[in-house]
This record gives C-alpha cells, sequence and structure tokens, in this order.
C-alpha cells in the first residue's frame, strides 16, 4: 500500500491555523463606568478623560445617555480619570491601574458646584501609624 503525501492546499490549511490564535489575544486593557450625581441618577455628557500617568496622552469622550463610558484598548499601566459636566464639581477618583486582557471599572459620583472646583479621592495608607505612649 502506498502513502500519498497532502496536497499543498492541504499544507497550507494547516500551517495557518496554528498562527489563528496569535491574533485573537489582546495586548491592552479596557476602562469603563457610569458618571451618577449625589442622588445616583445617571449623567450623560459627562467630559470623561483618561490620562495615563507615564506618557501625558489622554482620550477624552462623553458619557452615554445612560451615564456610560468605555475606553477600549487601553494600553497596560497607571491612569488618571477626570470628569468635568457642567454645573458640577471636577471629579477626580483615586489612580486606575489597567492590567493585560481586564477590565478596570470606576464610576464617577459627581457632586453639585462648579468646574472650578474638584472632588480628588484618595484611598492611600498612612505610611506611618501615630502611636500613643503612656
Amino acid at each position: 500500500m502506498r502513502v500519498r503525501p497532502p496536497s499543498l492546499p492541504i499544507i497550507l490549511i494547516m500551517a495557518l491555523i496554528p498562527g489563528a490564535g496569535v491574533y485573537a489575544q489582546s495586548f491592552s486593557g479596557t476602562v469603563r463606568g457610569t458618571a451618577t450625581d449625589s442622588s445616583g441618577a445617571i449623567l450623560p455628557n459627562v467630559k470623561v478623560t483618561l490620562i495615563n500617568e507615564s506618557t501625558g496622552e489622554s482620550r477624552t469622550q462623553p458619557t452615554s445617555d445612560l451615564g456610560t463610558y468605555t475606553f477600549p484598548q487601553v494600553a497596560p499601566g497607571l491612569y488618571r480619570l477626570e470628569g468635568e459636566a457642567h454645573g458640577f464639581k471636577k471629579f477626580v477618583p483615586p489612580h486606575i491601574t489597567v492590567e493585560l486582557q481586564q477590565e478596570a471599572a470606576d464610576d464617577l459620583a459627581m457632586q453639585v458646584g462648579e468646574v472650578s472646583e474638584s472632588i480628588e479621592v484618595a484611598g492611600e495608607v498612612p505610611l506611618l501609624q501615630p502611636r500613643e505612649n503612656g
């Protein structure tokens, strides 16, 4: 019995199949959230800016009619998020870390006030804990 070698089209198809998975991988993450006011009502058209802390590169977009925003294909790294809307204080939540193929969610809780005012939220732990002697 004689074994016939595979034809050229079959060899080409088999060569391309293992490489298909390489293009499906993502080398970025996503940042998304919702903008609301102090009563929890959604806020459309909030100007949301995502700023890369190491490069200074920024991307800006408004929230949707449902108050949501999404920044797809964000390079991994440390980012700052800012929310601005007429009649509300500028909102700056703590820094966001974007990781490969991960979604970072950060909601913007806007407070009534002037845009010139800003609310910065910090969630850091102090390095030293005071201790009483006694």
